[in-house]
């Protein structure tokens, strides 16, 4: 029998990780006491508490984030309600409707390291009834060139929920909170399993009372990396003419000096023709690994493939995919959940099909063992774009 040492630190990392939000917004106060020291938790000592603990390695939580998330959500509760961002609504959940016409704008404000507040409305209906009611959440978003993934936590309530992670492939910090009054509240805690550290598709509780329960979820969980795809695709890359010129031609010590009249260049003995820089086509889409699993999203180019093909399996010496087995997993069985937006997914033992691509498409694939490494092969069909991760 194995014994477990829980200490009065381990219990005051463990309050803060998940009731931060309360404690930020002065909803909730937390003593903690042992026979060496007293712990006092409130919205006026929080960040110098979290200063004064030792943190464990944690991508998502470690000291620097938690002080970084900290600011986010004090922010967030002191912005005048004019300083939230109101997007509109969309029946299709689509981010170009919400975002009506001001993605430009907005992206230049985040491009620049502007914090940004979201204000995102949602329509929720309960089955049998006449009438659906509008919700919203919210969502705070800066751009942090130092993160190499992206990072987002998310709070129903006063509870933040540990395990989404979207926006691994972008240089951003995002904080989304649902208040605990709001309809979509209600719907998202009908989703989550009783470690509350998702919300999930595919629940049947949520979908005996809901109209259209896992398109909510999806919209509410995609919603910060749909609208980075969006901006991503706003933001246009100056190309340099004559950029490998010093690369790719050669001068001839022979040839006409200034003011000397002479041939075509490329005829010239000793001389190489310039030659043009070889264009780089972006990848239609890109590929982003989370925790238990990986997204398929669009990318920087302006183009959308037509499909893409997946293949998947278990890290192993050799060639993984060779090696797959049955026994490992099956994309169309539990525990692995596929959710998308803006394409189709069929997923069929190891290879997933994704089709019907719309803009701003993004898939979510999860339920891996976390204790394992993911190989992922995966080929826009129509273009012979390949990514290997």
């Amino acid at each position: 029998e194995v014994e477990v040492s829980i200490s009065a630190e381990d219990v005051v990392r463990a309050v803060i990780k998940h009731y931060f939000y309360p404690i930020i917004s002065d909803k909730l106060v937390v003593e903690v006491s042992d026979c060496d020291r007293n712990w006092h938790l409130g919205s006026d000592n929080v960040e110098a508490v979290v200063s004064q603990l030792d943190w464990p390695p944690d991508r998502e939580l470690n000291r620097e984030d938690l002080i970084r998330l900290l600011d986010m959500v004090r922010t967030g509760l002191k912005a005048p309600e004019a300083g939230w961002v109101e997007l509109e609504y969309s029946p299709k959940r689509d981010v170009e409707e919400i975002l009506s016409g001001r993605k430009e704008t907005l992206a230049k404000r985040f491009d620049s390291g502007e914090r940004l507040h979201f204000k995102i409305p949602v329509w929720v209906q309960k089955k049998g009834g006449r009438n659906g009611t509008r919700s919203y959440f919210r969502a705070v978003i800066e751009k942090d060139e130092t993160v190499e993934q992206g990072k987002d936590y998310y709070v129903r309530g006063n509870l933040a929920i540990q395990d989404i992670d979207t926006v691994k492939s972008y240089n951003v910090r995002a904080f989304v909170h649902i208040k605990e009054d709001e309809p979509l509240a209600h719907l998202l805690r009908d989703t989550e399993e009783p470690s509350h550290s998702n919300w999930r598709t595919g629940s049947t509780r949520a979908k005996e009372k809901y109209i259209n329960a896992d398109q909510t979820v999806r919209f509410v969980k995609n919603a910060v990396r749909n609208i980075l795809a969006a901006f991503a695709k706003e933001k246009k890359e100056e190309v340099r003419e004559n950029a490998f010129i010093d690369v790719f031609f050669v001068e001839n010590p022979e040839a006409p000096g200034p003011g000397e009249t002479g041939t075509n260049p490329s005829s010239i003995p000793g001389r190489l023709p310039p030659v043009e820089p070889p264009e780089t086509a972006a990848s239609p889409f890109r590929i982003g690994k989370i925790s238990g699993g990986f997204t398929v999203s669009a990318s920087e180019s302006s183009d959308l493939p037509g499909s893409v093909l997946v293949d998947l399996a278990y890290e192993s010496r050799g060639n993984p995919l060779s090696r797959y087995s049955p026994y490992d997993f099956r994309l169309e069985e539990s525990p692995i959940v596929v959710e998308s937006e803006n394409c189709v997914c069929e997923g069929t033992g190891n290879r997933l099909a994704v089709t019907d691509i719309r803009e701003g498409f993004s898939v979510v694939v999860s339920g891996f063992d976390p204790n394992r490494d993911l190989y992922i092969r995966a080929e826009a069909a129509e273009t012979g774009e390949k990514e290997d991760d």
